[in-house]
């Protein structure tokens, strides 16, 4: 089976002031480069969280999903047109999201199945604008 030496420094050979930075990687200072081999399947169970840990993201966000503005015009103006009541309004959808995820909407972007909580090529949620007249003969 293949088996592979990760590029680096060996952590447990890491000396005296070696420490965590405040961006989270580890500082290793006076440390020894890795000799451990591993089998592709180990390394890659193990390495590929360090290589991801740049693009996790807190997802929590807030949305305007919905806006509808709208008046009735007074009766004397419905009349005109032989009717009770006549609405306008002003209506937005998915019209902004407040959220520290780039470049996804957090509601709809993320897969199910075997890649929970991974995006991959999802297109976002529409947004669109509306006028409405609503007449009521």
């Amino acid at each position: 089976m293949p088996q592979i030496v990760g590029q680096g420094l060996d952590q447990k050979s890491c000396g005296t002031g070696s420490h965590t930075a405040a961006d989270g990687s580890y500082v290793c200072l006076n440390g020894k480069p890795n000799t451990t081999n591993v089998t592709t399947e180990q390394y890659n169970q193990v390495g590929l969280f360090e290589l991801h840990r740049p693009f996790l993201y807190n997802d929590t966000y807030t949305k305007l999903r919905e806006l509808r503005a709208g008046f009735d015009l007074p009766a004397r103006f419905a009349a005109k047109i032989n009717a009770r009541a006549v609405n306008l309004s002003f209506i937005g959808r998915n019209l902004i999201t407040w959220t520290d995820v780039p470049n996804i909407d957090p509601e709809f972007a993320y897969s199910t199945g075997n890649l929970q909580g991974m995006e991959f090529a999802a297109l976002p949620n529409a947004k669109s604008v509306g006028f409405n007249v609503r007449v009521t003969p």
